[in-house]
């Protein structure tokens, strides 16, 4: 054992003694005693303060009248969905990017008016890997779904990992 854990307990009962005795006269002065409330305020509080440091282990505790504000990460914006009808490649692309980019590869599904899933795969970063704060992306539909409105969920992991937590955008497209 260590000195500061010898010593810590010690100290701690010891402050406690004073305490009581300490209280006992402001008892006994029947709380007139401006020196003897002052003597209890000072080793009340060392002890509530011993307390904490010792509850804490030595970790910073942080302080707040609120509660943090979680940073989002893998912010997914879908810029363009297929807008030349003239070209049938172009129409069977969505193009967007991902800010504050954390996950390496990212994956879409395709369900149908049924909720049945009827295509995944993985999204392609546009220059061919994800390896940028923010990152522009292509997803590429298949050619041989049926014309009619599908959700598109988007999720920041692979398209064999595809799980309720790792989902992050959710939108009705039609095709």
């Amino acid at each position: 054992m260590s000195i500061k854990e010898l010593f810590t307990p010690v100290f701690v009962v010891g402050l406690s003694l004073a305490f009581t005795i300490v209280t006992l006269a402001v008892s006994v002065s029947k709380g007139k005693s401006k020196k003897w409330i002052a003597r209890k305020m000072k080793i009340g509080g060392l002890l509530l303060s011993l307390t904490v440091a010792i509850s804490s282990n030595g970790q910073e505790i942080e302080v707040t009248c609120y509660e943090p504000a979680k940073i989002e990460t893998d912010v997914i914006t879908i810029k363009e969905i297929g807008s030349d009808k003239s070209d049938y490649d172009q129409l069977r692309q969505i193009k967007g990017f991902v800010e504050s980019r954390r996950s390496d590869i990212f994956s879409f599904c395709l369900i149908n008016y049924l909720g049945t899933k009827v295509y995944s795969n993985n999204i392609e970063a546009s220059d061919g890997k994800f390896d940028s704060p923010k990152e522009d992306f292509i997803i590429h539909m298949p050619n041989k779904l049926p014309e009619g409105q599908y959700i598109l969920v988007i999720y920041n992991d692979g398209k064999n990992n595809q799980r309720t937590e790792t989902q992050k955008h959710k939108l009705v497209i039609s095709l």
